[in-house]
């Protein structure tokens, strides 16, 4: 190829960023390879900055298109090349147009055969061709030959003008693409102009509008004919964008601007393409052009408004092409037109609204172009915009109010709060700023909030296909948030007014504000104190509050809250409370209560309205409570859920009540429940019509069933806790009393360790049915009895449902003590009464409101007979109790009080909660135990086997026993049941002793009617199930205590019956060991013992002589000791007169008598007595006449042979005798307890202050004296527990009856020295000693059982009035009244509080209410046999044994003592071969001592409670009856 065709240089790709035009400016085309015109020519010595331009024809983003001038001639069929002067000859016009159309394709083709000059004279000849308007192939032939011969590299200047005044001559618009091209090579893309000396721009201005028409046509019958492009359409657009390309490059390639002619000329023209196109790449090209020309030019005066016209509609219209435009843009307003821009930028904003013609898309670019300038705001030549008038022109545009506009006005208030403009927008005022915010935010503002997106950023995500208004709402919306965050960011550099107007439009686009921009705002607000009643707007802001912020449920749960505590703030600041009542607000926050689904919101919501109730008029008060009680919408709904309207359920079905919407939520009619339970407690002080008004809302609530489980809960856990004290008033208390049947309930045991009730086999499961119990209708086990019988075939598939279950939490337990909201006031409201006096009110005394006490009785007599729901049953079961035992509370409920008693007597009791009843009852109404005391204890004679009953039965029956005018009517032969119910109980346990079973309390023996989680539940929680030494503890109790009751009721026997009873007692006393042997165990040797004591006595206890003998004359005293059987007899015997001394003890008491022979007076004729061989003195008044074996053989001996067991054994005269005998006058004839009794005075509760008590209350003293004797301490004939008079007082109180024995160490009774004792230690040392205290309270305050910690006091019975003491009852108040009170009519508590590892014995396990009358004699038997335990359980001191027990035990031990001595007196063991000791041993000083060796005493080891055997009852083999006869062995 000659070098002179050398194709032109391609063009390359660039981005259409702005930046690439400075990335490309060093890198120019390949330069032509023609010689550039020398010095003189055109282009020639071009300006440095256009230099670098040279060859970047993408230097203002135009795509690379197809170019022809660079491809090769095509190179024709023949080998060899045209002739010249055919082509020149057969071009021409002499020939036919058909044929030189051949011709001129065929030079077309061939040029680079020829040279410059051929070739020009080649387009001479058929230039004609070019311009034949009769056809169009001639036009494109000649058009052909035209651009081949420009394509030439060789032309000289002269051709090159030539061709150049062609090409600029006037063609049909088919030819303009072929000027286009020969324009392009002939000047080297705009590089050398040397060819013309007229403008070029001219020319090309008049091809713009022709070839855009040509390609708008074939755009046009494009898209009409609905198929693929046709290259023709493509080389138009190409040719076009060359057309464009070609005038930027002759712009900005030439050392000479154009002129404002040409420039006017060529833009007017652009413009035209701008204002028709649709097409995105004519616009980027006229974006090109418009590029160059503000680079390299002014742009004339007459063009300018057109121009920026022009811009703003790209820029409004074309998105895609935002950036090329941006760059046009702030090119121009870096222009020196810049000042001109900006205000025709601001004309056509304040035209908006003035000219309707006014075209949108130049308003909307407008603001875009604004944006653009405010983003690259105080960079290098950029213009300064005006804050103020900037915004007045943004108002005038928004004015249109169309949302296009709005939003793109929003991105300029943006572009005003970022930047480097901020700091201008910072320095003005901003009313009108954010007057332009909410104006152009108003469809989305005023708009609801579009269902499916909330956030606009979701909107903006979602793949669904949305409409133009839903599109504008979601970009306003983005545009506000934008904006509120940026001012949030600012808020620290804001003035006051600043921020005030930004509340406003936080205020009021609100539905944008995220929590952070909300807490902004509120605290903003308190600060500045907008919802103060002083601010001017504070209405309107409270309005905006509630309506917006408040109630909007769609807003965020933290945001309402912090809304709410904005409110809260106004509302409680000085004198404004009125006025909000005044204004409605309150009213508004409960128009949707009820519809409320956040819980934490209502939480919040609750408290503020109870903290506000105090201000509430009564009708505002009344709204509030029926709002607070009425049904919430969302727990309905969730009810409705799970339980909807169908066919009845199975009986078998298991279904729960619905608490909340989930097993560990609280619902939220519960939250609204807490604040009717708050308000009543704080209306409970000085607002008794409120609290009344509260009350019986929440009676119904408490009542109605279509409420979740836990607001009921929540209700009955007040109403359960009201009290009254002695006065009437009301208080709450917080503590719960009823600590036992709430752990029976399974209401404090983890529910996580009764997983092992699941877990049974399922052969467990089959063959225990009475484990498996039906199912109540709340799903949990039912109480009652199974029945007995074989399971049916819908029983084994409960059980198979039971087996598949898991334990749910219940809804209420005690796993942590608080049970209210809050803690209650601790003293009771002086307005809010039980009832009222009927004593007149004083003058100035307050108004006192009753509460409906029997509307709240009738409930629970509902809730009784017609609850399903167990949660609220068991509830209701464990706190009834505690209530109905403050008397006082129901004063003025007689008749529901009697419905109650009447539904409670209609059930099937239990077995251990009615004995504890009945002990009650024995004191209370003795008449009515006496009448059914015979069906009472025949139901105890069966199920006395029953262990954990056991010991409950005799408890009562040893406190029956002391009460003689219970049983009065009880005949001789009705009494014979109480001994087989105690005789039945220790052949039982002699049964299980003798197999190896422990006296225990097995599970097993728990009642059938406890089964599964319940039974282990009860096995765990009571200490006599479970600890394997309370057990045996609790065993050897209820066996000893089993002969107490048969000691107590014998002793209820009247004398002449007695006898009746001892044959039938006796025998069955009796057992037969493993060896067939009968036994007697010690326990019933000393019942036998005391019977025999008793049978035919009453005497009561004896008394020895305090000198004996009496009178000197009586003779000197011979005394003598033997073992009788189980006694030790003791003759003392005056030798003279024979008055004599019998001292017998025995193991259940000692008995001493008087003997004395009635000596016959010597008859006249009788011969005087001659003394005896052995007296030493013949004075009658000196000698001995009778030795006291004479006396004991009188008594016990006849001629008939004695067995040898039966025959007395003497006592040896010996210090081990005297000592041994004198050892056991010391062992009391009764059982000893000591028991402590404490006074606390009001607010007491340390143990310094509680001991320093010197004296109590008038009913303190009034138990005192009912609870036993005065006695004095010194020179007591009594055990007085380690009381001395000196130290401890000089009185206290005392009890006895036949059998015990009671000292009472009273703290108040003993010296009080704070000053040298503070801690009162000498008082602690006898009350912490005592394993029983009585607590007297009257501290109006619940006693802990550490409040006087000692490590041996197991039991406090602790006494409270049954009502809480009103200030006006207690001993200093001015107001008590001058009369005695009735003690006896008063009422009591009494509660006995034990160790944990204590078992709960006594009846007031429990708490009991007993009446002052009988208060000393039911603590005092409870008192007792507490103390009995804890002897029996106490192993400090080793095994414990009663006193009788110990006698016995003392008795025997000097019996096999003195029985072995005597078998060591006989040689070779063979009886009666020698004589034994004789009466002549008294005379020791004048003979020989002939007492026998004393041997070394046996050491006995302890005994168990019950042998086995014992010797003493096994016959004895009798070897001869000369050992029978002969007296004088044993009488000496």
């Amino acid at each position: 190829m000659p070098s002179g065709d050398a194709p032109s240089p391609q063009h390359k790709s660039s981005s259409s960023a702005f930046a690439d035009v400075f990335k490309t400016l060093a890198s120019g085309r390949p330069k032509s390879q023609s010689p550039l015109p020398d010095g003189n020519s055109i282009g020639e010595a071009l300006p440095l900055e256009m230099e670098g331009r040279r060859g970047s024809r993408v230097t203002f983003g135009f795509e690379s298109l197809h170019r022809g001038g660079g491809l090769p001639a095509t190179v024709p069929d023949a080998q060899e090349p045209p002739n010249y002067e055919t082509l020149q000859k057969g071009i021409s016009h002499e020939y036919p147009i058909a044929s030189a159309l051949e011709v001129a394709e065929t030079a077309a083709r061939s040029l680079h055969y020829f040279n410059a000059e051929q070739a020009l004279s080649l387009w001479e000849a058929g230039s004609y061709l070019i311009d034949c308007s009769s056809s169009a192939d001639a036009r494109k032939a000649g058009s052909n030959l035209l651009e081949a011969i420009c394509r030439r590299q060789d032309l000289t200047l002269p051709a090159r003008q030539i061709l150049f005044h062609c090409v600029s001559q006037s063609f049909p618009p088919d030819v303009i693409p072929a000027q286009v091209n020969a324009l392009i090579s002939l000047s080297d893309h705009g590089r050398k102009l040397d060819f013309t000396d007229k403008p070029v721009l001219p020319t090309i201005a008049s091809w713009i509008v022709p070839l855009y028409n040509a390609v708008a046509s074939a755009r046009s019958r494009l898209k009409k004919s609905k198929t693929a492009r046709q290259n023709g359409v493509g080389l138009s657009e190409a040719i076009l964008g060359d057309l464009f390309q070609l005038v930027v490059d002759i712009i900005t390639l030439q050392r000479h601007p154009p002129n404002k002619e040409e420039l006017e000329l060529l833009l007017d023209q652009i413009f035209i393409i701008c204002k028709q196109t649709t097409a995105a790449h004519d616009i980027k090209n006229s974006l090109s052009v418009f590029d160059a020309i503000i680079h390299t030019s002014d742009i004339p005066d007459s063009s300018f408004n057109g121009l920026l016209e022009v811009l703003c509609s790209i820029h409004a219209s074309v998105k895609s092409l935002a950036g090329p435009t941006s760059r046009a843009a702030r090119n121009l307003a870096k222009s020196r037109k810049q000042s001109e821009m900006v205000s025709l930028l601001h004309t056509f904003l304040l035209e908006t609204s003035e000219r309707q013609d006014r075209n949108l898309n130049v308003t909307r670019g407008a603001v875009d172009i604004f944006r653009d300038l405010l983003a690259a705001y105080d960079q290098g030549g950029m213009p300064t915009i005006s804050f103020d008038m900037l915004i007045e022109s943004l108002l005038s545009a928004a004015k249109r109010h169309d949302g296009r506009i709005n939003t793109d006005i929003l991105d300029v208030c943006l572009s005003m709060i970022q930047g480097e403009y901020t700091s201008t927008t910072l320095q003005h005022p901003w009313s009108d700023f954010i007057r332009l915010i909410l104006t152009c935010s108003q469809m989305v503002l005023d708009a609801p909030v579009l269902p499916n997106s909330p956030d606009p950023a979701m909107r903006q995500n979602s793949p669904q296909k949305i409409n133009a208004v839903d599109d504008l709402q979601l970009n306003i919306s983005a545009n506000i948030c934008r904006i509120l965050t940026t001012i949030e960011s600012l808020w620290p550099k804001l003035d006051v007014q600043q921020r005030l107007d930004s509340s406003n439009l936080f205020a009021t686009a609100h539905s944008h504000l995220n929590p952070s921009q909300a807490r902004l705002y509120f605290d903003f607000c308190k600060s500045e104190r907008l919802g103060c009643p002083e601010h001017p707007e504070w209405t309107r802001f409270c309005r905006e509050l509630v309506d917006n912020f408040i109630l909007p449920q769609d807003k965020k749960v933290d945001v309402r809250m912090q809304a709410l505590s904005t409110f809260e703030n106004a509302y409680t600041s000085d004198n404004a409370a009125h006025l909000f009542h005044k204004e409605g607000f309150l009213q508004s926050l409960f128009a949707k209560f009820t519809e409320e689904r956040s819980y934490h919101f209502l939480d919040a919501l609750v408290s503020f309205l109870v903290k506000t109730s105090d201000n509430y008029n009564k009708d505002t008060f009344a709204i509030l409570v029926e709002t607070l009680g009425s049904p919430m919408t969302k727990d309905e709904d969730i009810i409705e859920q799970i339980s909807p309207i169908s066919s009845p359920a199975p009986s078998h079905s298991i279904s729960r009540p619905v608490s909340s919407t989930n097993g560990s939520e609280t619902s939220l009619s519960n939250v609204a429940i807490t604040g009717l339970v708050r308000i009543f407690l704080k209306s409970l002080k000085d607002a008794p019509v409120n609290a009344g008004i509260i009350y019986e809302k929440l009676v119904g609530i408490a009542q109605s069933r279509k409420r979740p489980t836990d607001s009921r809960l929540t209700a009955l856990k007040l109403l359960f806790r009201l009290r009254c004290d002695s006065a009437g008033s009301i208080y709450v208390t917080s503590a719960t009393e009823n600590e036992f049947l709430i752990a029976v309930l399974c209401r404090t045991t983890d529910l996580s360790s009764r997983a092992s009730v699941s877990e049974e086999s399922p052969s467990e499961r089959t063959t225990k049915p009475e484990e498996n119990p039906p199912l109540n209708q709340s799903g949990r086990f039912s109480l009652k009895d199974t029945g007995s019988g074989s399971l049916s075939t819908s029983s084994v598939r409960i059980t198979t449902q039971i087996r598949s279950l898991k334990l749910t939490p219940p809804v209420w337990t005690y796993t942590e003590p608080k049970g209210l909201p809050e803690d209650p006031l601790p003293f009771a409201s002086t307005h809010t009464v039980a009832y009222l006096n009927k004593t007149p009110e004083r003058p100035g005394e307050a108004r006192k409101i009753p509460l409906k006490i029997n509307l709240w009785l009738e409930t629970i007599i509902s809730l009784l007979q017609q609850e399903k729901d167990w949660d609220i049953y068991s509830y209701l079961l464990a706190h009834l109790g505690p209530q109905l035992m403050n008397r006082d509370l129901f004063q003025s409920s007689i008749p529901q009080i009697k419905l109650l008693r009447s539904v409670l007597c209609s059930w099937e009791g239990t077995s251990r909660r009615c004995i504890h009843a009945l002990s009650v009852c024995c004191h209370e109404i003795p008449l009515s135990v006496t009448k059914a005391l015979n069906p009472i204890l025949d139901k105890m004679s069966k199920i006395i086997t029953r262990s954990n009953i056991a010991v409950h039965i005799l408890e009562f029956l040893a406190s029956l026993a002391r009460l003689p005018d219970v049983y009065v009517n009880l005949r001789d032969q009705e009494i014979r049941p109480l001994f087989g119910i105690c005789v039945r109980f220790i052949q039982t346990s002699r049964e299980r002793y003798r197999s190896g079973d422990s006296l225990n309390l097995r599970s097993s023996s728990l009642p059938s009617r406890l089964s599964g989680g319940l039974k282990e539940l009860a096995s765990t929680q009571s200490a006599e199930f479970v600890d394997s030494t309370n057990a045996d503890d609790l065993s050897r109790y209820v066996y000893i205590l089993t002969y107490h009751v048969m000691v107590f009721w014998f002793l209820s026997l009247k004398l002449q019956d007695r006898v009746n009873h001892v044959n039938w007692i006796s025998k069955r006393l009796i057992f037969t060991d493993e060896h067939g042997n009968d036994v007697v165990d010690e326990q019933s040797q000393v019942l036998i013992d005391f019977m025999q004591r008793v049978t035919f006595s009453d005497l009561g206890d004896t008394i020895p002589f305090e000198k004996f003998p009496p009178s000197d004359s009586d003779g000197p005293v011979i005394k003598k000791s033997w073992v009788v059987g189980m006694s030790i007899v003791t003759i003392e015997t005056a030798g003279v007169s024979g008055l004599t001394q019998i001292t017998k003890r025995q193991a259940s008491g000692t008995t001493y008598a008087i003997y004395q022979q009635r000596t016959a007076p010597v008859l006249p004729h009788q011969i005087p007595t001659h003394p005896g061989s052995h007296s030493l003195s013949d004075d009658r008044f000196s000698r001995t006449a009778i030795f006291p074996s004479h006396v004991l053989l009188q008594m016990t001996t006849t001629a008939m042979p004695i067995p040898t067991s039966m025959q007395p054994i003497p006592l040896p005269e010996d210090d081990f005798t005297r000592r041994a005998i004198s050892s056991f006058d010391r062992n009391d004839i009764v059982d000893g307890h000591k028991i402590g009794v404490i006074y606390i005075s009001d607010g007491q509760t340390k143990e310094a202050e509680i001991l320093a008590n010197v004296g109590g209350s008038p009913d303190y003293d009034y138990f005192l004296s009912n609870l036993g004797t005065k006695v004095a301490i010194k020179d007591a004939k009594f055990n007085t527990q380690g009381l001395h008079s000196d130290t401890d007082g000089e009185y206290t109180y005392a009890w006895r009856d036949r059998v015990t024995e009671i000292i009472y160490h009273v703290a108040t009774m003993m010296p009080t020295n704070l000053e040298a004792d503070p801690q009162c230690v000498n008082k602690k040392r006898h009350i912490g000693n005592s394993f029983v205290n009585i607590i007297f309270n009257r501290s109006n305050l619940s006693f802990n059982f550490d409040t006087i910690p000692s490590q041996f006091n197991f039991v406090n019975i602790v006494i409270s009035p049954a009502s809480r003491i009103s200030p006006t009852h207690k001993p200093d108040s001015e107001q008590i009244s001058p009369d005695t009170p009735d003690f006896s009519r008063a009422f009591y508590v009494v509660k006995v509080m034990t160790k944990s590892d204590f078992p709960d014995l006594s009846p007031s396990a429990i708490p009991k209410v007993i009446s002052g009358k009988n208060l000393a004699a039911f603590v005092r038997i409870i008192a007792l046999n507490a103390s009995f335990y804890s002897l029996v359980s106490s192993r400090d001191s080793g095994e414990h044994l009663s006193s009788w027990h110990n006698r016995l035990r003392e008795i025997r031990r000097l019996r096999d003592r003195a029985y072995a001595s005597a078998a060591a007196l006989t040689p070779g063991g063979v009886e009666g071969t020698t004589d034994g000791p004789s009466e002549s041993a008294s005379y020791a000083s004048h003979r020989r001592n002939t007492k026998p060796i004393i041997q070394p005493e046996e050491m006995t080891t302890h005994v168990a409670g019950r042998p086995s055997t014992s010797s003493e009852w096994a016959p004895q083999p009798d070897t001869s009856v000369f050992s029978k006869v002969d007296f004088s062995r044993w009488s000496r």
